[in-house]
């Protein structure tokens, strides 16, 4: 089941997989990189994901170019969520909540 983009559960817990662009591959040394969110709770993982997303795509931006990573945090825009992203997650959130307070009230 996906959380998010690129967001996965295997074996109860949260894993983030970014694919390699087939032109750096032979420089990563795979085709896809997974990391674990080290979670097995959907809100956790909400806040864990979007920052090891962006050390992933940081590492393939830095292998692309020759910029200092210094240089490139410095032009980084500010990422806006769109309101689909935005509903999806408190969707999420509410559900997550609803389902501790069942299972807090009636185990």
């Amino acid at each position: 089941m996906a959380l998010m983009r690129n967001v996965f559960k295997r074996d109860g817990v949260w894993w983030v997989r970014i694919t390699v662009p087939t032109d750096l591959r032979a420089a990563w040394g795979k085709t896809a990189e997974w990391r674990s969110l080290k979670t097995s709770n959907e809100l956790e993982a909400i806040a864990r994901a979007p920052a090891v997303i962006l050390e992933i795509k940081k590492r393939i931006s830095a292998l692309r170019s020759p910029v200092s990573m210094a240089d490139q945090e410095a032009a980084t825009p500010i990422t806006r969520l769109s309101p689909d992203v935005v509903r999806r997650t408190i969707h999420v959130w509410r559900t997550s909540r609803v389902r501790e307070a069942y299972l807090r009230a009636y185990n």
